[in-house]
């Protein structure tokens, strides 16, 4: 099974000594540190009885959080009434890494409070709930955290409970907070019980002290001002509607706000109009927002001349796009650049990018928009700096400087997938930089010359162990000692979710070196990008003349004549589709595989997978992995086993079928799957065996890795020879859907195969890693 356990630590910065730090973050725990394990059971919780009738009012009751972690972790689920303590069960509440988190249940009117009873988790992290506070009043501002106290927690172990004896005190609210520190909060039950209050009942409980309110006050404020200062805002475009005055064939408005950076518009992953009057594109962020800056990708193979004028303008009007506030301008531009706008914090709702006033086709790869919603607090971090504005844009300069890094996981240098024009970030597919377990490791990308930086924006890895980038500091500077560890500080990292982009203004800052670091502890440092826009001070002493930007068919940046791991290059394919040929596994190897890229990202409620499949192995003596999916939470693998029998796996224990003996010869194989009932069923040369039910009511989810070869079972990517694939595959093809056994049986005699927006052999997208060959079948 896979075991993440991941650390977490705190933000760091140099105002404030490390015992600080040390004292008020939950830096020890991450949200997921937990061992996932075969044996872990499944407990439910029996809750002490209590010395009262009083109902538990909760049930009822709806549900508030400072800020909800992932999808397990909804805020309701804290009164859902079950008593399962395994967080994966998505029976507990969960917040992201906060300043003082809280959840807040609003009983819908005013109660005397008896006792309030809360459930631990049970399969990690006891020691969060540690200093808890429940507080009971009418007022909802910041979540209830100002109303009186009930009790605090002092202690509590993995899946224990503990009553609070409120005494009756009064309050339509109850809030559950870590007053005075930095960390998660994590409820898997919260019982209140009480009865209606009289109408004319006042608020009773016990007062804070004033020493105590006082302690801590200062120490969320000291955390707040380490933040002020930092300016960060996420890209905001990837959850707007985009839209656009017209379509060109398969180029939709989407492709300009999906997360890739992908700038060659042949193989349709740019939008783009048709030719004519003032074409304009928008996205809808639904809602006002302060806008940062805005960041324009224009295709590899564009007209200069036809994108000169386009305006990028932000506003709260959705018809007037061309009345509201200008951003700036593309005057010129090189194709395949990504060009950053400084927007100076301008209000809008609607993020527009027209040319006005001529006749002409807007084509746009991607358009990147940071911002914090409109009543977030303004950060004054290097404002005194008063940099010129640059109407025009700037440049993503470390795309063409030089990057290296502290240490490497592998034995080659990784450093320069962080500036290689990707926003892919799964590290297993070789997008993303990674040093070794270190002290205080760092990445640093020298950019030849000096240069007056706007803004940088970081990509986190998507894929597994988000906050191992906590606490990390971006600097600049013209000092590369110690990685630029001395150099000026743009900002801090709090905090990032999976694959997540966060800008940063550093607002004019001057540096020929721009660092990503952390500091005071021992880490991980993995970066799946780090785009820096600004303009040079002075021309680049690079003694090789300096590259344009890459230009992204399907591999989306990965430079193809660099390693990915120890004696494999990867195989670029420019041109897509492998009708009428295999792919060739000579031999069992732990680095050897490929990569298939989907034509759609999506999730997927039902499936059919088919593929043609030769091997020269015995029929059984050890596993063979056939195709594998992995996302951080979906692992969907199907493989021979070594009884022979055909298992299937999805992120549980398998499912078996018993097959005629895979061999030399091709063997058609199909396995069909949907979530309503859980039906799964697997087909040889056509004919169908006995269908199963397994795994129902699952979705599973899009954005993960597609592979040939090998099974992609840890994170760090160590593949095992004795599971690798040996022999040839053909003619596989994925579907988003059930087929009935009739139409598998003519896939299976070719003389019909549907078209797959996921998988399809005939157009297929791939990438080759080590001993794997393309052959004529």
């Amino acid at each position: 099974m896979l075991a993440s356990v991941l650390l977490l630590l705190c933000v760091a910065h140099n105002a404030v000594s490390d015992s600080y730090y040390h004292r008020h973050f939950d830096y020890y725990d991450s949200p997921l540190d937990y061992v996932w394990i075969d044996s872990y059971e499944e407990e439910v919780r029996h809750l002490p009885e209590l010395s009262t009738t009083d109902p538990n009012v909760a049930l009822n009751g709806t549900t508030r959080q400072s800020s909800t972690y992932d999808k397990f972790g909804a805020s309701a689920n804290a009164i859902d009434g079950s008593l399962i303590t395994n967080y994966l069960k998505s029976t507990c509440s969960h917040t992201d890494l906060d300043i003082e988190p809280w959840w807040m249940v609003d009983l819908g009117r005013v109660y005397q409070i008896s006792f309030v009873v809360i459930l631990n988790r049970g399969d990690c992290c006891s020691d969060r709930l540690n200093g808890t506070e429940v507080r009971i009043g009418n007022s909802d501002k910041d979540g209830g955290t100002r109303n009186r106290r009930c009790g605090k927690i002092t202690s509590l172990g993995l899946g224990e409970t503990v009553n609070l004896n409120c005494t009756g005190m009064k309050g339509r609210y109850v809030t559950v907070t870590i007053p005075g520190r930095v960390g998660y909060l994590t409820l898997c039950e919260v019982q209140v019980h009480g009865v209606p209050a009289p109408a004319n009942a006042t608020e009773t409980g016990e007062p804070v002290e004033e020493s105590e309110e006082k302690e801590t006050s200062s120490i969320v404020e000291e955390t707040k001002n380490l933040l002020k200062h930092s300016n960060a805002a996420p890209n905001v475009a990837l959850a707007g509607q985009a839209y656009q005055s017209s379509i060109l064939g398969r180029a939709t408005p989407d492709k300009a706000n999906d997360g890739s950076l992908a700038n060659n518009n042949d193989n349709g992953r740019c939008a783009h109009t048709q030719q004519e009057i003032e074409p304009w594109w928008t996205v809808d962020l639904m809602s006002t927002y302060k806008v940062f800056s805005v960041a324009v990708t224009v295709p590899a193979n564009c007209s200069t001349e036809q994108l000169s004028g386009a305006q990028i303008r932000v506003g709260n009007s959705a018809s007037g796009r061309g009345k509201n506030p200008s951003c700036g301008s593309i005057i010129s531009v090189t194709c395949g650049d990504t060009l950053s706008f400084d927007c100076e914090e301008i209000l809008g709702r609607y993020v527009t990018i027209i040319i006005p006033g001529q006749e002409a086709a807007l084509v746009l790869c991607e358009v990147q928009v940071f911002g914090v919603p409109e009543n977030a607090p303004s950060g004054d971090g290097n404002r005194n700096l008063s940099p010129e504005k640059k109407p025009h844009g700037t440049s993503n300069l470390a795309i063409r400087g030089e990057a290296s890094q502290s240490s490497n996981l592998k034995v080659f240098d990784e450093s320069y997938k962080a500036i290689d024009g990707s926003l892919s970030n799964n590290y297993m597919t070789g997008s993303c930089s990674h040093t070794d377990l270190e002290f205080e490791p760092w990445l640093m990308v020298d950019l030849k010359a000096p240069a007056s930086i706007q803004c940088v924006a970081i990509t986190n890895r998507g894929d597994c162990c988000r906050e191992r980038i906590n606490g990390a500091e971006v600097r600049i500077g013209n000092s590369k000692k110690d990685g630029g560890r001395h150099n000026p500080r743009c900002g801090t990292i709090f905090r990032m979710g999976y694959g997540e982009t966060l800008s940063f203004s550093c607002n004019g800052m001057v540096g020929k070196y721009v660092s990503i670091l952390i500091t005071g502890r021992k880490e991980y440092l993995s970066v799946c990008e780090m785009q820096v826009f600004g303009v040079f001070t002075s021309s680049p002493t690079a003694t090789e003349p300096m590259p344009t930007p890459v230009e992204f068919a399907i591999t989306q940046g990965t430079k193809p004549e660099t390693h990915q791991m120890p004696g494999t290059t990867p195989e670029t394919h420019q041109m897509p589709g492998l009708y009428g040929k295999s792919l060739f596994f000579p031999e069992a190897t732990n680095d050897s595989y490929v990569i298939l890229n989907p034509e759609k990202k999506m999730p997927l409620w039902a499936f059919t997978l088919c593929m043609r499949i030769s091997t020269p192995l015995q029929p059984t003596g050890r596993e063979i992995t056939l195709f594998a999916y992995r996302t951080m939470f979906d692992a969907l693998n199907l493989s021979r086993e070594k009884n022979g029998r055909l298992g299937f796996y999805l992120s549980s224990p398998g499912v078996y079928f018993r097959i005629p003996k895979l061999g030399p010869k091709w063997t058609h194989l199909c396995l069909t799957w949907e979530f309503r009932r859980g039906r799964v069923q697997a087909f040889v040369n056509g004919m169908p065996t006995r269908a199963r039910r397994y795994v129902s009511g699952h979705q599973i989810l899009p954005g993960g890795l597609f592979m040939l070869g090998q099974d992609p079972d840890a994170v760090r990517g160590n593949f095992f020879p004795n599971s690798s694939f040996v022999g040839e595959i053909k003619d596989l093809y994925m579907w988003n859907r059930k087929l009935h056994k009739g139409l598998i049986a003519r896939v299976f005699f070719g003389d019909h195969i549907p078209e797959s927006s996921l998988l399809d052999w005939r157009s297929l997208s791939y990438k080759i890693y080590g001993n794997v060959k393309v052959k004529e079948s």
